[in-house]
């Protein structure tokens, strides 16, 4: 934009998953932890590569009392990091070329 404010990508991911992420928030912030959680598991279903709302799943779950759950969402988001590192590396160096 003209002024120097950036204005939102239809279709960007990453402004998307920021949206959901701070919508979600929201909702725990505002004591609605089991809609939270509610909405982060839906939202993994439609995003399952997204280490951020894995990490916001576990995060409601905590909110809610639920260890287990919250434990198994922190590994799958520790899973999806290091996936998305070794593609990263990947693309950055194909074959481990040097």
């Amino acid at each position: 934009m003209a002024d120097g404010s950036s204005s939102m990508t239809l279709g960007d991911p990453r402004t998307i998953e920021d949206e959901i992420v701070a919508f979600g928030k929201a909702l725990v912030k505002e004591g609605q932890v089991h809609e939270a959680v509610r909405f982060f598991k839906q939202t993994a279903r439609l995003l399952p590569e997204s280490p951020a709302i894995s990490t916001c799943l576990g995060e409601a779950y905590l909110a809610k009392g639920d260890s287990e759950r919250a434990r198994a969402s922190f590994a799958r988001a520790k899973q999806l990091v290091s996936k998305n590192d070794s593609v990263r590396n990947e693309i950055q160096n194909p074959g481990g070329a040097k």
